[in-house]
């Protein structure tokens, strides 16, 4: 019954500290912006995994929405986004 974002949404806010850093893939919960330093990417794949440890970030949250629209592209061209 319950949207899972907002499923996921009230664990983040009961388990993630106040001034993480946050990277949210499109179709996901939308942490508040006061309370974390939130930045938005369409698709988490569009650089390394590494890059977002190495800019700061504490986690990632990713959206089954975004993966699953790329891995069902018939015209692979999200090949390079889907391999990282």
């Amino acid at each position: 019954g319950d949207d899972t974002r907002a499923l996921a949404l009230a664990w983040i806010d009961a388990n993630i500290a106040a001034g993480s850093v946050i990277v949210r893939e499109e179709y996901t919960p939308r942490p508040d912006p006061d309370r974390y330093q939130v930045e938005y990417v369409w698709s988490l794949g569009f650089e390394p995994a590494a890059s977002y440890a190495q800019r700061g970030v504490d986690y990632v949250i990713a959206s089954r929405a975004v993966h699953g629209r790329l891995t069902r592209d018939p015209t692979g061209r999200y090949s390079h986004i889907v391999e990282r």
